[in-house]
């Protein structure tokens, strides 16, 4: 044994004047008749964080929110902890919307804003607040028949 591959040769029967030809194996795979497919397996779709009961269970998980398939199977919470990248931007977005508020509220609403941040209030926390507050303003001035119902005190300088 010499360690090379086995070679045989093949003698054509349709002319005997002809070099043998190797029998060699094909290197590519071969293709599928006309008419006929081949299916493959579907890929498996790779998620890139599942939720946390879906880790604890050690189980596939396919990465729906706001639940996840097993999740709901088992009927139990689906909860996706934040990845370090959707937490800075959800800050930058958080902080964003706060210096827009101190832009637009009136001067004694942002002094009060200032005062809750300085006290150690979150500000996303802030920023939800806000905004929850000015829509049911709205709703309760337009319930009301227009801006001079409940909206917010103005302040006027003496």
């Amino acid at each position: 044994f010499t360690g090379r591959p086995r070679v045989t040769m093949e003698t054509p029967s349709a002319s005997p004047h002809e070099m043998p030809r190797p029998l060699l194996r094909p290197l590519l795979p071969s293709t599928a008749p006309r008419g006929e497919t081949t299916s493959l397996p579907p890929k498996r779709h790779r998620v890139s964080l599942a939720c946390a009961a879906c880790r604890s269970r050690k189980t596939k998980c396919d990465g729906r929110r706001p639940m996840c398939h097993e999740c709901v199977a088992r009927e139990s919470p689906c909860q996706y902890t934040e990845t370090e990248t959707a937490m800075q931007k959800r800050k930058h977005e958080d902080l964003e919307a706060l210096f827009d508020m101190f832009k637009t509220l009136a001067e004694p609403e942002a002094n009060a804003l200032l005062a809750r941040i300085r006290a150690g209030a979150d500000p996303s926390l802030l920023v939800e607040q806000v905004k929850h507050g000015n829509m049911l303003m709205q709703l309760l001035s337009s319930s009301q028949g227009g801006p001079g119902g409940l909206g917010p005190k103005s302040y006027s300088s003496l």
